[in-house]
């Protein structure tokens, strides 16, 4: 269903229990310095934060980690913090931060805070 085979200079498969283990990671805590959590139904991998700083609602759901760890595994050798992280995601050794970080790369694209 929401399984992702991911690529970087190796390939992992990104299972939907990981996906909803990131997720529920992020909105639990490792997004809460930047964004206020509205709506959080983990079950179904869906949810709603307002951005703290410009006011804008965005929805997180499946898609947005996924967006996220496949944007990440995409700028292996390119930023620093790609390579260590993709790795930590692959083995299930991630925490708040990490996941914080695949949610705003699966919504704006890029790393904006921290």
């Amino acid at each position: 269903m929401l399984d992702t085979e991911i690529t970087y200079s190796k390939t992992f498969t990104l299972t939907e229990n990981d996906v909803q283990n990131i997720f529920v990671t992020a909105m639990e805590g490792g997004i809460d310095y930047w964004a206020t959590m509205m709506v959080y139904d983990w079950p179904k991998i869906q949810g709603e934060i307002v951005n703290e700083d410009t006011g804008k609602r965005h929805d997180v759901n499946a898609i947005t980690v996924i967006d996220g760890v496949e944007y990440v595994a995409s700028r292996v050798g390119q930023d620093w913090y790609a390579g260590p992280l993709i790795e930590r995601i692959a083995n299930n050794d991630y925490d708040a931060s990490d996941a914080d970080i695949i949610i705003q790369a699966g919504l704006f694209g890029k790393v904006v805070y921290g």
